[in-house]
């Protein structure tokens, strides 16, 4: 009995994640195709699942070799991750940038939490504009927004919870808390959160969806390793 309820749990995890993933390429976000990706990859590393790893390098080969051949398949990648640019990264680069000048008055302590330079624009039509007659940036890249709003303080002691979770995870990286994998599962998804911050700049966020996610789920990996 105990057996096909593991089987339909196990069957029925499989479908949510199935779901999720084709949500996720449905949305047509690159940024959450590449973090999602990018998770798959460290928690195979993490796991030594060689085999997840040769899935996940299956299908990013596929993806270039059907992308120079085949025509129709490769205008529908160029839609899908182009986005009318010339190269993938052209819808962030301009936003890294004036987020580098940005960061560079940010200094020790920052400008503020929720403010942008007033003297480093972007485009209205990337996402920034005047509310309130503040002028509000869309700043693209996490650590670099950080670094803008709270200075390099404010980035270290952002940061401080994931260094000292990771180093304590290192740590007991082989021990048998560890062979179970949802330890690791938590770790991949952190990793993955970071990655994805890089591009979409949520740290800074106090509205956003993703930031409570992050720290519920650090929250939780702190409760596996130092409680459980």
């Amino acid at each position: 009995m105990f057996a096909n309820k593991n089987q339909k749990l196990k069957w029925t995890f499989y479908v949510v994640i199935f779901i999720n993933v084709l949500l996720i390429i449905l949305s047509h976000s690159r940024a959450v195709v590449f973090a999602l990706t990018a998770t798959l990859i460290i928690y195979s590393v993490l796991t030594k699942s060689i085999n997840l790893f040769l899935i996940v390098a299956f299908i990013i080969g596929l993806v270039f070799t059907l992308y120079f051949p085949v025509m129709p398949f490769n205008k529908m990648i160029n839609n899908y991750f182009l986005k009318g640019g010339q190269n993938i990264l052209d819808r962030r680069i301009f936003l890294w940038e004036a987020s580098f000048q940005a960061a560079k008055k940010g200094n020790l302590l920052g400008l503020g939490y929720g403010i942008s330079c007033p003297d480093i624009k972007t485009p209205e039509y990337a996402g920034s504009h005047y509310k309130y007659g503040i002028y509000v940036r869309e700043k693209g890249n996490g650590i670099l927004a950080l670094i803008e709003e709270t200075g390099f303080v404010g980035l270290l002691l952002f940061s401080l919870p994931f260094f000292v979770l990771f180093g304590k995870a290192l740590r007991k990286y082989n021990s048998s808390m560890f062979q179970r994998k949802e330890n690791l599962i938590y770790l991949s998804f952190i990793a993955g959160f970071i990655i994805h911050a890089q591009f979409e700049a949520w740290w800074v966020g106090v509205g956003s969806v993703q930031l409570p996610f992050y720290y519920i789920t650090i929250i939780i990996e702190y409760f596996k390793i130092y409680v459980c």
